[in-house]
């Protein structure tokens, strides 16, 4: 409900702006009209950014912040009554700030990202199967030869020696299987505009391909589990 909003209000100030520029009276268009709106532009476009700014790869509010820009310039140069100029360019001021947060708040919610190229849960995944890769220089040569039948790692007789061995040579240990998912990423009919992707979270497990322990470790790989 409120993605869809933030997309009404986004799709509302382009709209709105050039309406009313074609609907109003205008007034002319000169260099010291323009100034002043650029400043203002300028500072929205900065706050914006510095409200709205984290440090995980889920995307930036680019769309937001861009379209509030150049919506406010024009409507603050061309407008000719005062009051509908600036009540516009205040208008434009907040929605631009409001909806740059609202993008971040959103992003930081199961279920949207607003960068689809970002591993996010799968990253994590990824570190505990190299971890697991890690463990076979530390398999005593008796257990290194002992072979397995191909399964879910987890599953094996062998899974909580496997941990002692992990948190003797400081690796990570087996994780949670809510830990191992990965994102599926797919495209909203907003997304062209608003930038956010919506996501589904697919759980994973290790699985061992079987065969001699020490060497199976090394070929251990991550799969969809839905079990």
């Amino acid at each position: 409900m409120w993605v869809t909003l933030h997309t009404i209000l986004l799709l509302a100030m382009p709209l709105a702006t050039v309406g009313g520029l074609l609907l109003l009276p205008r007034r002319q268009l000169t260099a010291g009209n323009l100034t002043m709106p650029l400043l203002v532009s300028l500072m929205a476009m900065s706050l914006a950014f510095t409200f709205s700014t984290h440090l995980c790869g889920a995307g930036m509010p680019w769309r937001q912040v861009l379209l509030g820009g150049a919506c406010l310039v024009p409507w603050a140069t061309l407008v000719k009554s005062r009051g509908l100029r600036r009540g516009g360019t205040v208008a434009l001021f907040i929605a631009t700030l409001g909806l740059s947060q609202h993008f971040s708040e959103v992003v930081h919610r199961p279920g949207w990202s607003g960068n689809s190229d970002w591993p996010r849960y799968g990253a994590i995944a990824r570190d505990f199967a190299r971890s697991v890769h890690a463990m076979a220089d530390h398999i005593p040569a008796p257990e290194a030869t002992q072979a397995y039948p191909p399964g879910w790692l987890r599953d094996l007789p062998i899974a909580a020696k496997l941990c002692e061995l992990a948190e003797g040579a400081g690796l990570s240990e087996l994780p949670e299987r809510y830990r191992l998912r990965r994102c599926e990423f797919g495209r909203a009919w907003h997304t062209w505009l608003t930038g956010l992707y919506p996501y589904e979270l697919v759980p994973q497990d290790l699985w061992y391909p079987g065969g001699p322990l020490g060497e199976g470790l090394r070929r251990v790989e991550l799969r969809n589990r839905s079990d």
